[in-house]
């Protein structure tokens, strides 16, 4: 099984994408709550997980790196930052 952060996350994303889940989950009482996530086949998950959920850092570019991305730069600099990003985003996940 995987493991809690990677189900709180998953659950993150699930609440994300359904508003209808959300509100249904914030109608809720407590019980009401505990049923709704063991229908999802999330009762695995504490409490404490869910409340203490941080997203994923996101990774930050500055203008001029944006603008070479987006094909202001030259084709050296272009590869160089696009690779410099893609690189910095497998080291954040």
């Amino acid at each position: 099984m995987a493991s809690n952060s990677t189900r709180v996350e998953e659950l993150m994303s699930k609440l994300a994408l359904n508003k209808d889940l959300r509100q249904k989950l914030a109608g809720s009482d407590e019980a009401g709550r505990n049923q709704i996530l063991a229908d999802l086949g999330y009762s695995d998950i504490p409490l404490s997980d869910i409340i203490n959920y941080k997203p994923p850092a996101e990774i930050m570019i500055t203008d001029e790196e944006l603008a070479i991305v987006a094909g202001g730069g030259t084709e050296t600099t272009t590869t160089t930052t696009a690779v410099t990003i893609a690189a910095a985003s497998a080291v954040a996940t």
